[in-house]
């Protein structure tokens, strides 16, 4: 079962999404900020990150992000 962490910081977003992945199966872990985050991928490893790229805590770039940056999009 893939290991999931949802990073959203909308709680009713992040409950609905927790709900979903976990009726698909999957062992769902979820954090409101991306320092959270990084500390869970620290800790954890999952197998998956869902991010919510608009955390008010980080500012992403995703047109770079998925243009050839350091994560995979």
């Amino acid at each position: 079962m893939p290991a999931v962490l949802l990073v959203e910081d909308d709680s009713i977003i992040r409950s609905a999404l927790v709900k979903a992945l976990t009726r698909a199966g999957h062992a769902v872990s979820s954090v409101g900020t991306a320092m959270e985050g990084l500390r869970e991928v620290a800790q954890r490893r999952p197998d998956i990150v869902v991010l919510d790229l608009g955390l008010p805590d980080v500012a992403v770039d995703a047109h770079h992000a998925q243009r050839g940056g350091a994560v995979d999009v």
